[in-house]
């Protein structure tokens, strides 16, 4: 019996043990500027923010504005990214090996003052080798980058963005409609199995 005890007494202080080694999420915030954009298949004195579709080129670097886990990390880092789908805003990267990688699962364009335009993106954040996220692992996380057009049509385009790990704002109306949606089929699913088996007994 003494035996039993103490081989429970081991095996629970070794459940603290590895829940308190575990990693501890990556949090704060960061911010970033742009050093070149390019829209696709328009010429610059052309341009109206309104009516791009995509972005071929954004290059976006550290800024110096950080908060939590992102306090200290070197700026004016430069970070590579896909291009910037305005009409799909999955799958859209941004990091490198160093920083780490933000990829979204979903995004929505908010409402914006004109020659203005700001994508919420949603996804998730995963850690680089940079030594400020020694021990951290990823997370759920929001990029938000807004576009400015001082002077409309034919003006340069400048950007600017922010991540924040867990986000700050909740998921885009879409998102969560879709997210209704599959839980009402899962419980419609649900009750016409039980349906079926009060026929079936």
């Amino acid at each position: 019996m003494k035996k039993a005890i103490l081989a429970m007494a081991v095996v629970a202080a070794g459940l603290c043990l590895s829940t308190s080694a575990q990693a501890g999420l990556v949090t704060g915030s960061q911010s970033f500027g742009t050093t070149a954009i390019t829209p696709n298949g328009i010429s610059g004195s052309q341009t109206a923010l309104a009516t791009i579709g995509s972005f071929s080129t954004l290059t976006f670097e550290t800024g110096s504005s950080q908060s939590g886990n992102f306090v200290g990390f070197p700026v004016n880092q430069l970070l590579n990214n896909s291009p910037l789908d305005t009409t799909n805003l999955a799958n859209f990267t941004l990091g490198n090996a160093t920083f780490g990688t933000f990829l979204s699962a979903a995004g929505v364009e908010l409402a914006s003052p004109t020659n203005t335009r700001t994508f919420d993106l949603f996804g998730a954040f995963t850690p680089g080798t940079n030594s400020q996220f020694a021990g951290m692992s990823g997370q759920s996380a929001e990029l938000l980058i807004t576009f400015n057009q001082t002077g409309g049509a034919g003006n340069a385009i400048s950007a600017s963005a922010s991540l924040a790990a867990p986000p700050t704002h909740t998921i885009p109306e879409p998102g969560s409609m879709a997210l209704v949606g599959i839980g009402a089929v899962g419980l419609f699913a649900g009750a016409a199995f039980r349906k079926r088996r009060k026929v079936s007994a």
